[in-house]
């Protein structure tokens, strides 16, 4: 949801908020070790809303 409701402005620093989040709380630790691999150079490859937004679609699927 975050990521869905952010700027353009802020949709770099949103994804990496959700990042950082994972990397600190969350409980799989295969899970949260293959997600911070795949967000490798995020900042450098997300631009807008919508790339975060189809990043994170991706990323998903991936894992599906």
């Amino acid at each position: 949801m975050l990521i869905a409701h952010s700027s353009d402005e802020r949709a770099v620093a949103d994804l990496l908020a959700v990042r950082s989040w994972i990397e600190q709380f969350f409980g799989c630790e295969d899970c949260r070790h293959n997600f911070l691999a795949m967000a490798t150079g995020i900042a450098a490859t997300v631009r807008t809303r919508d790339d975060a937004v189809l990043w994170m679609w991706q990323a998903h699927n991936s894992v599906n």
